[in-house]
This record gives structure tokens, C-alpha cells and sequence, in this order.
């Protein structure tokens, strides 16, 4: 969803309830209040990272990973920067902020209720499978579908560096030997994806950290 569907869908969803007069700096700053009120308990999984060198963060999970700070949209063009599951929550949340003048009213209980929700059920959907997996948390949760990243990102006086999990490196490497019967993650079917496109030459997200890896793999086939 683009930042002008966002505001026609909060129209839609005022609609008998209150009219959308306020102009968009007033809706980017209502959105922007609704965006931190989110990320204060709630961990979108396309936010989440380890790259300090690419991303600001935001809040801090444990000791690599945190969640980054979202990038906010300025044109109608501009795509939110969050988790498609959790679009609805942050209209809610603006909606709410449009009828806050009225108090605890109860068209804004309404939109909190709503919003609070949206996002149980994001929640439950993107964590409820990994109930009865014994200490699966957030790793588990990022490996399913597709977004876990397989390296660190440290400070050094001369930039960053990358360090890659050896696990993640055997696993690429077995991946590109395109054994049968071996099962792969989302998030290792998508590392060899962006693997295939940075040797390609093609634009890539993650290329200092691919630039590394490829590196890595290089030198463990003699260089070829």
C-alpha cells in the first residue's frame, strides 16, 4: 500500500463517522505518532535486521538484532515502510488520532478497539506455528518466512564488517550443489536468490554483506 491508498482507505473507513478535512502534513504527522505507538510493542518482521551500517535503529531486540527505523512515506507514490499485516493497524490508529478531540469517545474506542485487533492477529499469525517447536522465538519466526539473516555487522576503525554464521556458509554451499532431498528455509532459498543476482551483476539489497560471502566462497574453491 502506497502512502495516497493509505489516505483514501482512512476516507473509506471515516466515512459517516468523521470527515478527512486535515491536510497531508497533518495525516504524516498523525501517521508518524501511530507508526512509534506500534513499534513500541510490536515487532514487524521486514524491520527487523542486524545492519547498523545500512539502518538506524530503532529499538534494540537483544544484542544483534533491533528493529530499524521505518523510512516515512513524503509523496502518494511512497510505499509504507512496514509489514503489509499491519497496514490496517496503523489506520486505525489515525483514525483514532482524527477523533481524539472528542475525548474518549466512542467512535475512537471504536478504532483502538480495532486497531489492538489487527494487531493480535498479526501476531498470532506470524508466531502461533511456532508454539509447539521447542525455543523457537524470533530467529525461527525471521527464518520462516524468508527474512533471517545469516551474518553480523560489526564496527571496525576502518568501516564495517561483515561476519557470516559457518552454518548458513556449509548450508549455501550444499544448497548450491542442488542435492535431492534436502529441505532449505525461505531464508535460505532467498539468500541463494540474492547470491545468483550480486554474481549476476544485477542490484541487490545486501551487497556489501554478499561481497563478503562471495569472497568467502571463492576462496574456499581455490579462487575460481
Amino acid at each position: 500500500m502506497n502512502f495516497g491508498e493509505f489516505k483514501a482507505n482512512l476516507q473509506s473507513l471515516l466515512a459517516g463517522d468523521t470527515e478527512l478535512r486535515t491536510d497531508d502534513t497533518a495525516v504524516s504527522s498523525m501517521y508518524r505518532r501511530a507508526l512509534e505507538s506500534l513499534l513500541a510493542d510490536t515487532e514487524p518482521l521486514t524491520l527487523i535486521t542486524t545492519d547498523i551500517e545500512r539502518f538506524e535503529p530503532y529499538r534494540w531486540l537483544d544484542d544483534n538484532w533491533f528493529i530499524r527505523r521505518p523510512a516515512l512515506p513524503v509523496n502518494d507514490s511512497d510505499e509504507l515502510d512496514i509489514d503489509s499485516g499491519l497496514h490496517e493497524v496503523l489506520l486505525y490508529l489515525v483514525a483514532a488520532d482524527l477523533t481524539r478531540r472528542d475525548g474518549e469517545s466512542p467512535r475512537r474506542d471504536k478504532y483502538l478497539t480495532q486497531a489492538e485487533i489487527k494487531k493480535d492477529r498479526y501476531t498470532y499469525e506470524i508466531f502461533s506455528y511456532l508454539q509447539d517447536t521447542n525455543g523457537a522465538g524470533l530467529s525461527e519466526a525471521l527464518d520462516r518466512w524468508g527474512l533471517l539473516k545469516f551474518y553480523r555487522v560489526y564496527r571496525s576503525l576502518d568501516g564495517y564488517r561483515y561476519k557470516w554464521d559457518e552454518r548458513a556458509i556449509k548450508e549455501l554451499d550444499t544448497f548450491m550443489m542442488h542435492e535431492d532431498g534436502m529441505h532449505f528455509t525461505p531464508s535460505m532459498v532467498n539468500l541463494w536468490d540474492q547470491m545468483i543476482n550480486y554474481q549476476d551483476g544485477l542490484a541487490v539489497d545486501e551487497e556489501a554483506a554478499l561481497a563478503e560471502l562471495d569472497r568467502i566462497l571463492c576462496e574456499r574453491a581455490g579462487g575460481f
